[in-house]
């Protein structure tokens, strides 16, 4: 608040308090960071959002008042929690992401005379976005996508898919390609017998 005196007048201003910075540290059970972790503040409005570099993302121009928040990031499971932003005061949280489980998947991949298909290029993507992996980050981490070839009986095995909704497709040059969606939630290879039927 400032008070101005001008002449027999007083003049009260409020003056709006400085915006604060919330800091984010992102980690996964081991304790590594986690890379483009996508973080939202509620603040009922548009909210305040960023996302995670090598673990850390820095929120600017929040106000004060307690607020929800929520994490996402490919190959863990959602985080929510509240935070409460002072006015001039810069906040760090520090979050752990619990992982979710990841299966092996088995294509196998016939024509439409049903002999198994060697050499097509078998993909999946991750449903509805992250289709990209951050450089930098090792073999270790979640990957974005997932690709495999079939072998001469047709079968392309990927494993450590981590468990979600994915879309799928299947190509070669000579016999076409096909694609399609699947969820991914046993813990059992899931043989996925497809049919190629669209030629070049």
């Amino acid at each position: 608040m400032c008070i101005r005196d001008r002449g027999n007048t007083i003049e009260t201003i409020f003056l709006d308090p400085t915006p604060s910075m919330v800091i984010f540290n992102v980690n996964d059970a081991n304790g590594d960071p986690v890379d483009n972790a996508e973080i939202l503040i509620d603040n009922g409005a548009e909210g305040w959002w960023g996302y995670t570099w090598e673990g850390t993302a820095e929120i600017m121009d929040a106000t004060a008042g307690t607020w929800p928040y929520t994490i996402n990031a490919f190959g863990f499971e959602e985080y929510t929690g509240n935070i409460t932003v002072v006015a001039d005061e810069d906040l760090v949280v520090n979050v752990t992401l619990t992982s979710l489980p990841k299966y092996t998947v088995t294509f196998e991949v016939k024509n439409i005379s049903g002999e198994p298909v060697e050499g097509a290029e078998v993909w999946l993507y991750p449903y509805g976005g992250y289709y990209y992996k951050s450089e930098g980050k090792s073999n270790d981490d979640p990957k974005m996508e997932y690709n495999a070839n079939t072998n001469a009986q047709g079968v392309a095995v990927i494993e450590d898919v981590v468990e979600g909704e994915y879309e799928y497709s299947i190509d070669h040059m000579e016999e076409g390609w096909f694609s399609d969606y699947i969820t991914i939630d046993s813990e059992l290879v899931m043989p996925v017998e497809v049919e190629l039927i669209y030629g070049y």
